[in-house]
């Protein structure tokens, strides 16, 4: 089954790892294809692709562990 028809997509996804092997590109590639508006997911064209790729869809949050608090309180997000 693939991504964009799974039934129980994320609601978030962690990466981990040492710097520089892709992680973010990851993140934004599996990001791109849930929200994909193409059936031949990621299509690339469409607006979600576009925002997706252009950081600023409103479905995609890239926290970084630098700024993990400041992007939390930004994003309201409360650790529990």
């Amino acid at each position: 089954e693939d991504m964009q028809n799974a039934v129980n997509k994320p609601d978030a996804l962690i990466l981990a790892g040492e710097r520089g092997i892709g992680k973010k590109t990851l993140a934004g590639i599996v990001a791109q294809t849930l929200v994909c508006e193409s059936s031949d997911a990621p299509c690339g064209v469409c607006n979600a692709c576009y925002k997706a790729k252009n950081s600023f869809h409103p479905d995609i949050i890239f926290l970084d562990a630098e700024n993990l608090k400041a992007d939390a309180k930004k994003y309201g997000i409360k650790n529990e």
